[in-house]
């Protein structure tokens, strides 16, 4: 991993943008994410229909038509929902992330700081945590504190806080005993200046590869709890129950129900998975190729 011992955030984000020309999963992976947020940015002009207004008499209806991409049992236009639930799922999966991020780094810059048992005691509850499968995590929170978007955000972030904990403690472990922050030591700067100048900017270049397979796991994990009915529920959209409703369908020929929402969820998961790799190709110039 290439250093940047006095860069900022923004360092790391300008050379990504200037070598996605020559990393293929860095501009695929952008390409889908950016085309999948403005989709749903602009949900509400590309909508055809209201995306939780129900039309019974026209449940059911296949693709073609009035309706691009068929209806489901409720008569909502399964297009429309798709838009709408890229939003949620969006959201979800941005945000709680997002936050993780910032709290999981702030902590784990801390702990690989300052050391001592305070370190130790952490890193056994972190390891701990996360031994626990994710999406048990994920529903056991949802399901004690109720099947809201805020309580969803919030599960992810608690899922995905040790993570950044384990991510950013490493780092700064190991970037502690570096050659330019021993230097910048005897030159006399405090260590939370240190930290922040020095260890931070070079931590956040793992960290980013690890936020955009986060992401794409999160928005899975949402998915899946609506799937099992632990999600948001109808008329909400949100692509994991749209899948859950139509499922059962399958069977007697509706299939565009449930295959359309699992199509976009694929795309969506493979969009930050291909983001992911292109960021670890860029920063470590051994894995490419």
């Amino acid at each position: 991993m290439p250093t940047i011992a006095r860069g900022r955030p923004a360092t790391v984000i300008l050379a990504l943008r200037q070598g996605r020309r020559r990393n293929p999963a860095l501009a695929t992976g952008l390409t889908i994410v950016l085309g999948v947020v403005l989709l749903a940015l602009l949900a509400p002009v590309l909508a055809r229909f209201p995306a939780e207004t129900a039309n019974p008499s026209a449940a059911l209806q296949p693709p073609g038509g009035t309706h691009w991409l068929g209806t489901d049992s409720s008569g909502f236009d399964i297009y429309s929902r798709l838009l709408y639930g890229a939003r949620t799922d969006l959201v979800i999966g941005l945000l709680g992330t997002l936050v993780a991020l910032g709290i999981g780094g702030a902590i784990g810059l801390a702990l690989g700081a300052v050391g001592g048992i305070v370190d130790a005691v952490v890193s056994r509850l972190v390891d701990l945590l996360q031994s626990i499968p994710l999406f048990i995590t994920a529903l056991l929170l949802v399901t004690l504190f109720g099947q809201r978007m805020s309580n969803i955000i919030i599960a992810v972030t608690i899922v995905y806080l040790p993570l950044f904990v384990r991510t950013f403690r490493t780092e700064t472990r190991a970037l502690m005993e570096r050659s330019f922050v021993r230097a910048a030591r005897v030159s006399g700067v405090t260590s939370p200046r240190i930290v922040l100048r020095h260890v931070l900017p070079n931590a956040m270049a793992p960290a980013l590869g690890q936020w955009a397979t986060s992401v794409g796991w999160a928005i899975l994990m949402a998915s899946g709890l609506g799937f099992v009915g632990a999600g948001l529920k109808p008329p909400t959209a949100e692509w994991g129950s749209m899948i859950s409703g139509g499922a059962s369908l399958v069977a007697t020929g509706q299939w565009w129900v449930a295959l359309f929402p699992g199509v976009a969820i694929a795309i969506t998961v493979a969009g930050f998975a291909l983001l992911s790799e292109g960021i670890g190709q860029h920063l470590n110039p051994r894995r490419r190729g």
